[in-house]
């Protein structure tokens, strides 16, 4: 009995990618930073909040590689943080966000070489292609939030406390201003 060895060795070829690319989002710094958990000023919470979600789409097609890779009869191979990620503890999520960006650009190249070397492989093209159309809009998005113009302008000087409040000079204002009844503290 003769066995076909070129499907062996393209599964193999197959799980070889899928593992490289299950590798690199299981293990990516947006995973990272939501383990590390960096400090974030109020303006950059939307940036905060893209990072997170980025991180657990990271996680989720990573998932979907795993299970790819199982039902390919293969193992997934076991991976762990770049020992590098670790001078990113205790920094802010505004001074990692370029380094964010640039991680994300490496991820969808390598994602999109993972995708030319399954064209035998149908399913686990269209699942990489998918993963490749995530991370390109994700490196779009936090592009957008680094670009200059968009960072929010610093915070609007308040009042201090020892000003006294101004009534309104219009009858509308002053209405609504009398509306809500005024306390006044005297020092006895």
């Amino acid at each position: 009995m003769k066995i076909d060895n070129r499907h062996i060795t393209r599964r193999d070829h197959s799980v070889e990618a899928l593992n490289r690319l299950f590798t690199l989002l299981d293990c990516s710094l947006a995973r990272y930073l939501s383990f590390a958990r960096p400090w974030v000023r109020r303006r950059y919470l939307l940036l905060d909040a893209v990072a997170r979600r980025m991180s657990y789409e990271h996680e989720i097609f990573g998932r979907r590689l795993a299970r790819l890779i199982s039902d390919r009869r293969g193992m997934v191979q076991s991976c762990v943080f770049p020992i590098g990620f670790t001078s990113y503890n205790d920094l802010s999520l505004e001074f990692l966000a370029p380094q964010l960006l640039e991680h994300q650009r490496a991820l969808v190249v390598t994602a999109e070489e993972s995708s030319k070397q399954l064209d035998e492989d149908l399913e686990a093209r269209r699942v990489v292609n998918k993963i490749v159309a995530s991370l390109q809009r994700y490196a779009e998005l936090l592009q957008e939030l680094l670009s200059p113009n968009r960072v929010a302008p610093p915070p609007v000087i308040e009042a201090s406390v020892d000003e006294a409040p101004r009534r309104p000079d219009s009858s509308v204002g002053r209405k609504r201003f009398e509306q809500f009844p005024v306390e006044t503290h005297t020092a006895a």
